[in-house]
């Protein structure tokens, strides 16, 4: 079994196997044999912080530093990359300002937005002693262009003013393309030789992305042959050690705050979550990303463990086949699955305390609201909390009437469905079935139907389904991938007519009037801060009227700490709204030189 984990930026959804007692009481006895941790730990060693990630060794993988290439190890290390290859910066998403690496504190946007100058910090070195220049930032994003980069939807041209600024310009004020900016990790030019003069050319030139031109150069890139990479963080990967199971990262004396880091070395663990727990357990993996399950948190805790909790900023979500189900195109049914379910129990029950209910079901998390919707409106949005009578008469009003305790539609037929989730997400299927269980027993008929998570979402997207649990929301600080995670992906506008929900996009909404949903979802990308705000609004708004998806759960990290080897993470930290998938806080702990061993 597994919890489902978003898919973005090279992370894996881990394999969950439950743990019988007589196994868990063995690893919690071996944990307290050593103190929590590693049995025959030398004093006198490196010091090591212990990571998860997975990773495949080559041929399978490769030391690709350039993001976008299949199977690249330095991608696959999630988080980590960001002490490989330097970002631009990471993202603060509770303070909306970013933590500078490679773009130094005096990148800026211009006042109208259009020109973003991003200026490489001084100084910086690749590992192999060669300077770090604006020529190899451009090179890296010329390379993106042919690799069909999204940000370049945003870009209008990109300019090397000297060694040290380039200037990205915009089509339009888009913070979300800056975002991208900010976030690629350039690759050395070196690494990857005469591919990149004609990426450049390409670039340039103008030549589309999908032309076949393009598409030849991006395989030839795929291609290169890389064994040993060049990197500019202060940490590099041993290629001589590595194995299936873990490999080792050790300090780049050139690397950007080398000498600032706790440590000399990191471990990184690979392998489903059930190989990883015993290694939590044993205190070898110091702080992990993997979704754990209840029972295995809770195992966490007994061991005076530390849990951190930050946001992922989606979850689980019931969606409707509005071309199979006439009925659930009246907003009133839709309104009344959102009071009838009680999506904290859900939660509870699919990931314990890792697991909050969706109040206003705005299509954001209800973390975001107070950022990006404004406070007038937040005021007016519909909390949908438990009210079985709100419900009842909500389908009264929709022309539902009961039979006995089955609830019959407005076209005199029994409410009864399928609904189907990815068995093999333990969280997904928690939530599945609580959802059939309160349904039947508010007299709505529905069956939960496990289905492999690969196929359930080819089922989904094909528009073979009546209901289904499928993802809301995303692990990004900017609104616009969240309305597309949710209205667009499983919709025609992305998938053809007769496919995904069957949901159209063209609405019409008490709270606004008319609205074109898919033109609005492309426009919140665009615009100054406080123009962004409004468009959200909007969204946020009909979204929340509209209930065109259900969004039920959203999932919190249960992300243990072993407190028994790292010390330094902070009781409190506004990075702790970063979603740990995107903008991990860890590398800023690192850089700022606060993790160290306990002992």
């Amino acid at each position: 079994m597994m919890i489902h984990t978003p898919s973005r930026r090279g992370l894996r959804r881990r394999v969950i196997a439950a743990m019988g007692t007589a196994v868990a009481a063995a690893l919690l006895l071996a944990g307290c044999a050593t103190g929590g941790g590693p049995a025959g730990k030398d004093s006198a060693a490196t010091r090591n912080f212990g990571a998860d990630q997975s990773f495949d060794l080559p041929p399978k993988g490769n030391f690709h530093t350039l993001a976008g290439v299949t199977g690249s190890i330095p991608t696959n290390l999630g988080y980590l990359n960001d002490m490989i290859m330097l970002p631009g910066g990471i993202y603060n998403w509770e303070k909306q300002e970013y933590y500078h690496l490679l773009a130094d504190e005096s990148s800026t946007v211009s006042d109208d937005g259009l020109t973003f100058t991003y200026k490489v910090r001084q100084g910086l070195k690749w590992s192999d002693g060669s300077p770090l220049t604006a020529k190899d930032v451009h090179h890296s994003f010329a390379m993106r262009y042919v690799m069909q980069q999204p940000v370049f939807n945003y870009l209008e041209d990109i300019t090397v003013v000297d060694d040290s600024t380039l200037e990205f310009r915009l089509l339009e004020p888009t913070p979300i393309a800056v975002y991208w900016i900010m976030r690629e990790r350039p690759a050395s030019s070196a690494q990857y030789g005469e591919v990149v003069e004609d990426a450049v050319t390409l670039f340039e030139a103008r030549t589309p992305a999908d032309s076949p031109e393009a598409k030849a150069l991006a395989a030839r890139i795929a291609e290169v042959r890389i064994d040993a990479p060049i990197v500019s963080g202060p940490f590099t990967i041993d290629t001589s050690t590595m194995t299936n199971s873990q490999l080792t990262l050790t300090l780049n004396e050139h690397g950007y705050r080398a000498d600032s880091v706790g440590y000399d070395t990191i471990t990184v663990h690979s392998g489903s979550t059930e190989t990883i727990t015993p290694l939590v357990l044993s205190g070898d993996v110091h702080y992990a990303t993997d979704g754990f399950p209840v029972a295995t948190a809770k195992q966490f805790e007994q061991q005076g463990y530390r849990i951190l909790r930050p946001p992922t900023y989606t979850g689980p979500a019931l969606f409707f086949n509005y071309s199979r189900l006439p009925e659930f195109q009246d907003k009133r049914v839709r309104q009344a699955f959102g009071f009838f379910l009680n999506r904290d129990e859900m939660g509870t029950l699919s990931l314990g305390d890792s697991g909050k209910g969706v109040r206003y079901m705005t299509g954001l998390s209800d973390n975001a609201i107070e950022t990006w919707v404004t406070p007038e409106a937040a005021a007016g949005l519909t909390a949908y909390d438990l009210d079985l009578e709100r419900a009842t008469q909500l389908l009264e009003e929709a022309g539902w009437s009961k039979s006995g305790d089955q609830w019959i539609t407005s076209a005199g037929t029994p409410a009864q469905y399928d609904l189907i989730f990815p068995a093999d997400y333990v969280d997904w299927a928690a939530t599945g079935q609580s959802l059939a269980e309160q349904a039947n027993a508010f007299g709505i008929r529905i069956t939960p139907v496990g289905v492999d998570s690969s196929q359930q979402e080819v089922d989904v997207q094909e528009g073979n389904f009546q209901l289904a649990i499928q993802a809301w929301g995303a692990s990004n600080p900017f609104p616009t991938d969240s309305y597309n995670a949710t209205l667009i992906n499983f919709n025609h506008p992305k998938l053809g007519e007769g496919k995904g929900m069957g949901f159209d996009l063209q609405v019409e909404t008490d709270v606004l009037g008319p609205m074109d949903l898919e033109q609005e979802v492309t426009d919140s990308a665009f615009g100054r801060p406080e123009e962004q705000v409004a468009k959200t609004t909007r969204l946020a708004q009909a979204f929340n009227e509209l209930l065109p998806v259900l969004p039920l759960v959203e999932r919190f990290g249960n992300n243990p700490v072993v407190t028994s080897e790292v010390s330094g993470f902070p009781e409190e930290s506004d990075l702790y709204m970063n979603s740990f998938y995107s903008d991990n806080f860890v590398p800023v702990f690192f850089y700022e030189g606060m993790l160290s061993p306990t002992r």
